[in-house]
């Protein structure tokens, strides 16, 4: 029997390819780039080592190679863990860590989940637990560490060199120097101290005693002790309310209560604390209901949620029109409005959108959604004219179709027009003025109206009395400060009172307004005072002039100002600038140095000073020579002037004092 030889029709390539499928899995990647003699390689999924003749030094047991060989040692991860092995496999930093830094003086760096950091020995001794934000190292077996945000020193052995009380540290081999934090102390205007901080910034948390404190940038909670509650980890943290706050990490919201702990988990787009619930925007822009405790109440489908109020939510779906809601998710009204409010004594304002016409009018509707004040009837009923029944039904004080438009005023009085006439009334109906007039002003002090008919003008009181009956003897008159009002005859300036007795003669070509008993008047292009027998009382020495208040005025003489009293006597010499403060004081300057007068116009505090701040609670902020301090309006001092920086608190009344720290050299234990 012949030898049967099997047939191969294989073409020689296809024939290669063959083999070499067949034969590739049991070979291996090339070697990576080589390192202290030693290249990772992978094979089947996992790394190891090989020397430069491809033998296999350190076994295939690695997810990944961090960092090559450098000085003996490789970073390398198990598990996603990293940790540091020796050129012969041996493990000098277990897989514990989500990374590890760069290694030196016998020091090996490592950071936990945590992002804390702590250190290890080449000899694979574990020098500290992963207790610090930050570090360097240094020669001699020094580590620079932060601790909570403040700076310290350590050596090999984990003793503490410095204590970590400091801004920022640096070593030279041989001297430590250091930044001290900043110093801030919580005083009341007794200048008692209420509390001590060492941060770089402190602000008053809740009110009471927790503080919000910033290190390096980043924000913690400590108490009223300067003891830290929680680690400066948030981008910002706000005032509390009701024992929440909001906080920021990372560009993420949560909230936590006073002891620090959170309430709601910081990875929502938006928070909100209300008055009865907190409110949370997922990153899908979907909102969801909670409870004070954290816990979801509802979740909704909704891109925008309003504050609960009377049972309801507003609600706005993806279409952007809003409707009302249950806390249980129903529908309480149709979502046809551009804006919502919330309910207050049953009725909510709502702006209606009319798809047609692609706008919204405003309306108050019930918690059914119908309504009470129709978009036609709204404006109407912000005047005044309309009042709502127990029943939540709409009363006419006055019929609307009576006048053609409505305006307003104060003291219940509404200004009306019919038939292109101008009336008054009261929000009650009652008629003052008939819509008679051509023009009819806003009341003035007193209560008083200017009226203009066929070009003659008169006056009305709140009665609808006539003061002066229209008559074409003025140009004008222009309102009632203090029982008088200019007047203009032909041009020129004149004062008169309510029962048409003229005061000051019409022969001046500017006034100002009657206040404090006198008069500003311009006699030959100068301003003076007189009272209102036409005495001059201020003579007309002055380029501008303002209003007397509590018997002083300030005055202007070329490019300097001063202060003047009602019988014309400067109070004080020439300054650069006065200025009014919200108080009703003045604020003096002289060159580059500030002072104080009070409302009289009499120098409380001399002009010595680089800055003067008034708090608005009888307390005034003064800045001398970099240095800051609280004084009262007898220029007494309440807290001296020996600190760089002073914040006040109108919250809580009370005053932080800083004093900024400093560099400067500083020993080791």
């Amino acid at each position: 029997m012949g030898l049967v030889k099997a047939k191969n029709d294989m073409k020689p390539g296809l024939l290669f390819l063959y083999f070499l499928f067949i034969l590739q899995p049991s070979f291996s990647q090339k070697p990576g780039n080589y390192s202290e003699g030693l290249a990772p390689q992978k094979r089947k999924g996992d790394y190891g080592f090989v020397d430069n003749k491809s033998n296999t030094i350190i076994s295939y047991q690695y997810d990944t190679i961090y960092k090559g060989f450098r000085g003996g040692f490789a970073v390398t991860g198990k598990g996603h863990k990293a940790g540091v092995i020796d050129k012969k496999g041996k493990v000098i930093v277990p897989f514990e860590f989500l990374s590890v830094g760069e290694y030196r003086n016998n020091i090996i760096p490592v950071e936990n989940v945590n992002n804390l950091w702590g250190f290890y020995s080449y000899e694979g001794k574990k020098l500290t637990n992963c207790l610090y934000d930050n570090f360097r190292i240094e020669e001699n077996g020094v580590l620079l560490v932060q601790l909570q945000g403040k700076w310290g020193a350590i050596n090999l052995t984990n003793k503490v060199l410095l204590d970590f009380n400091y801004k920022e540290v640096s070593y030279n081999g041989k001297d430590f120097w250091a930044t001290l934090l900043n110093k801030w102390t919580l005083k009341n205007f007794k200048n008692e101290t209420l509390g001590f901080f060492e941060y770089d910034s402190v602000r008053n948390g809740d009110g009471a005693a927790i503080f919000i404190y910033s290190l390096i940038g980043n924000y913690g909670l400590c108490d009223n002790n300067g003891k830290a509650i929680t680690q400066a980890v948030y981008d910002h943290i706000s005032r509390f309310k009701d024992g929440l706050a909001i906080v920021k990490k990372k560009n993420e919201y949560g909230i936590i209560n006073t002891e620090g702990k959170i309430i709601l988990p910081i990875h929502y787009k938006q928070a909100l604390i209300d008055s009865v619930y907190l409110r949370a925007q997922e990153w899908n822009g979907k909102w969801t209901l909670l409870e004070k405790n954290g816990m979801p109440v509802l979740r909704t489908e909704y891109l925008a949620l309003g504050e609960y109020s009377e049972g309801l939510l507003a609600a706005m779906e993806q279409d952007s029109l809003w409707g009302y809601i249950t806390i249980y998710g129903q529908r309480s009204t149709l979502f046809r409005f551009t804006k919502a409010l919330p309910f207050k004594n049953g009725m909510a304002e709502v702006e209606v959108y009319y798809p047609a016409i692609k706008k919204g009018y405003p309306a108050v509707i019930n918690k059914k959604g119908n309504f009470i004040i129709t978009p036609e009837d709204y404006k109407f009923y912000k005047t005044g004219l309309i009042q709502i029944s127990r029943d939540q039904k709409p009363i006419y004080v006055v019929p609307k179709e009576g006048f053609s438009a409505y305006e307003k005023l104060s003291n219940g009085m509404v200004l009306v027009k019919k038939g292109g006439n101008y009336g008054v009334i009261t929000t009650s109906g009652k008629e003052i003025i008939s819509p008679i007039y051509d023009y009819i002003s806003h009341p003035s002090e007193g209560g008083y109206f200017i009226v203009e008919r066929n070009k003659k003008t008169g006056v009305i009181n709140s009665k609808g009395e006539f003061m002066i009956k229209p008559t074409n003897k003025y140009e004008k008159i222009l309102g009632f400060h203090e029982g008088l009002s200019k007047f203009i005859v032909k041009g020129r300036y004149g004062l008169l009172d309510t029962l048409n007795n003229v005061f000051i003669s019409p022969q001046y070509p500017k006034t100002g307004e009657f206040s404090n008993g006198l008069v500003a008047v311009v006699i030959r292009n100068k301003w003076g005072f007189m009272d209102k027998n036409e005495r001059l009382k201020v003579q007309p020495y002055y380029d501008e002039v303002w209003l007397f208040k509590n018997g002083a005025a300030k005055v202007r003489a070329g490019t300097k100002y001063t202060i003047v009293n009602n019988e014309g006597r400067e109070l004080h010499p020439l300054f650069e600038e006065v200025q009014e403060t919200f108080t009703g004081r003045y604020l003096l300057r002289d060159s580059s140095k500030y002072g104080l007068a009070d409302r009289n116009g009499r120098e409380i505090l001399a002009p010595k000073y680089d800055q003067i701040i008034e708090l608005g609670n009888g307390y005034v902020k003064v800045e001398r020579n970099g240095l800051w301090g609280i004084l009262n309006y007898n220029a007494d001092i309440i807290i001296p002037l020996e600190n760089e920086a002073l914040f006040y608190d109108a919250v809580t009344n009370t005053v932080f004092t800083v004093l900024i720290g400093k560099r400067k050299e500083v020993k080791a234990k």
